[in-house]
């Protein structure tokens, strides 16, 4: 698992001066957005600058099986952000272990910190930083002095990157209690499911029988058939999540979990999130909205032999998805998804499960999607829209998070 992160690009930096290995870990859940341990922490670095990291599970020993492969998707990583023989682009890595200084006789981890900077080392990547934090203490591995016990952790809390923090209030959550879906009250989930009873069904087009895109002209919008309600009715709905000024009502909510759950109107309010709401209003008109009606939802399974022609709902997302950055006005979408997710009759969440894993996903927390895809499976094992949404978050978008809003 990972989670590559990003600050808003728009706004200034905030410069945080590293001076030691503890100015490096206090200023590490700035850099990530959260804690977390059993993680390596790669912080990527331009020149002096620093801003992006990514979070990677540790393997469960440092013998695993799978320690070859991890090592060589560190080292791909590191590659694809342009480290290979450029001291500039040097990253500082950080493991945050459970196992402590005392259990392991001396810092955890660092057979495995040994591996790591030699295979590092022959693809010709140089680390600025190696260290580690547990929760009896902290060292640099490459410190031949360092304390068998570690340096004490109020180092890292003294620190005036950890102080000025402080001052101003800022504090970062713990990986595992980020996208939790909260206990919504009685009289909510009341309301939302008389509003759900009350609405009309929305029709269901069956899946893979979209016509091919057409251009604007031959698209003759004069002469096409009126132009489907549904397709403003999901604009409509999409400006509302993303309304932060404005409670959504029990109607509204009720809409929103019905085009959650009908995957034509999943991937209009995928696509108004990704640009505006009115957007896929408007790709339909240039490009018929028969397109867009009852397009299927992966065409690359895995279980064809022959690759298939067409539009999917993968297909658009996978050549959309890489490209797109402005990753923190996704902030109130997760947050209110999450209050939706809770108040929605259980049987009726999967779409929306789908949809905010989706866009945790998007937003660089790849452990938080992956709960959310587990979730809408247990309770759909079937339900495809999770299931492309599974497969969709395999494609790593770390190429988009390489850009810098921190100092360091």
């Amino acid at each position: 698992m990972n989670e590559p992160t990003l600050t808003d690009p728009t706004t200034s930096p905030r410069v945080l001066k590293c001076e030691t290995t503890a100015d490096f870990l206090a200023a590490l859940p700035q850099l990530a957005g959260f804690t977390a341990t059993n993680s390596i922490f790669i912080v990527f670095f331009s020149g002096k600058r620093s801003g992006s990291a990514a979070r990677i599970d540790l393997p469960t020993n440092e013998d695993a099986d799978d320690v070859p492969s991890l090592l060589e998707f560190i080292s791909s990583v590191l590659q694809s952000a342009g480290a290979v023989g450029n001291s500039d682009a040097s990253p500082g890595i950080a493991i945050a272990s459970e196992q402590t200084f005392v259990s392991s006789g001396g810092t955890p981890w660092r057979k495995f910190a040994r591996r790591l900077e030699q295979h590092l080392g022959r693809d010709d990547i140089r680390l600025r930083e190696l260290c580690c934090v547990a929760p009896d203490g902290w060292a640099s591995y490459r410190d031949s002095a360092a304390p068998r016990a570690g340096h004490p952790l109020s180092a890292i809390e003294e620190s005036p990157i950890t102080l000025e923090a402080r001052v101003r209030g800022v504090s970062q959550p713990k990986l595992a209690d980020m996208g939790v879906i909260p206990e919504a009250s009685a009289a909510q989930i009341t309301a939302v499911a008389t509003a759900l009873d009350a609405l009309e069904r929305f029709v269901v087009h069956e899946q893979g029988t979209s016509a091919p895109p057409r251009t604007a002209e031959q698209h003759n919008v004069s002469t096409a058939a009126p132009f489907p309600s549904w397709f403003r009715d999901t604009a409509e709905v999409t400006r509302a999540l993303r309304n932060e000024s404005v409670p959504l009502s029990s109607e509204l909510k009720a809409r929103l979990i019905r085009t959650a759950n009908t995957p034509d109107r999943w991937l209009l309010l995928t696509l108004g999130i990704l640009t505006r709401p009115e957007f896929p209003c408007e790709l339909a008109q240039d490009m018929s909205p028969e397109a867009f009606t009852g397009i299927a939802i992966d065409l690359d399974t895995g279980e064809h032999t022959v690759p298939r022609v067409g539009w999917s709902i993968r297909r658009m997302l996978s050549s959309i998805c890489p490209d797109f950055s402005d990753r923190e006005r996704l902030a109130i979408i997760r947050s209110r998804l999450l209050t939706l997710i809770s108040e929605t009759p259980r049987q009726d969440r999967p779409g929306l499960l789908a949809l905010s894993a989706w866009v945790w996903w998007l937003t660089g927390t790849q452990t938080v999607s992956r709960k959310h895809i587990a979730e809408a499976l247990s309770i759909d094992p079937d339900h495809e829209l999770t299931l492309m949404v599974r497969r969709l978050s395999e494609m790593p978008l770390y190429t988009r998070f390489l850009e810098s809003a921190h100092a360091a």
